[in-house]
């Protein structure tokens, strides 16, 4: 038996807000450049030499298409209240609930009853602006 449309559409809204946190995580950090030469690094011991340090592997950047929804999902966030938005982009980045209780001090069954408020609000807003949409395109027929 398959949930409710709205239960459907929250965990479609979660989903996005999560593909959002992990495609924002793997966008390529921004540098300032600073004089750069065109020289390699001078190897000054045996253990700087290359394979002696540990290696860093960048994460894979993002695709254009999760990036285009990546800015479609993150918008949704401002229109909900300070509190409620760091609850719900915190549990859309992946910090656990036990975490997430440290660091706000209080218990999980009311971090969840305002995940779940920002959850509504994010859908309210969605189904708002489609209604919005609709009435734009019977105005223009």
């Amino acid at each position: 038996m398959k949930g409710s449309p709205i239960e459907s559409a929250e965990k479609h809204i979660k989903e996005r807000l999560k593909e959002a946190a992990q495609t924002l995580r793997r966008l390529p950090k921004a540098r300032l450049s600073t004089s750069m030469t065109a020289w390699p690094d001078v190897v000054r011991q045996s253990a700087e030499a290359y394979g002696y340090d540990r290696s860093f592997a960048r994460p894979i950047p993002p695709r254009p298409d999760q990036i285009t929804r990546m800015d479609e999902a993150l918008p949704w966030l401002f229109t909900l209240e300070p509190e409620v938005r760091r609850v719900v982009w915190a549990r859309a980045s992946g910090v656990s609930w036990r975490r997430l209780e440290m660091m706000d001090g209080r218990s999980h069954t009311t971090l969840r009853k305002l995940e779940n408020r920002g959850i509504q609000g994010i859908l309210e807003q969605l189904s708002a602006g489609s209604e919005k949409r609709s009435e734009n395109l019977t105005a223009y027929r």
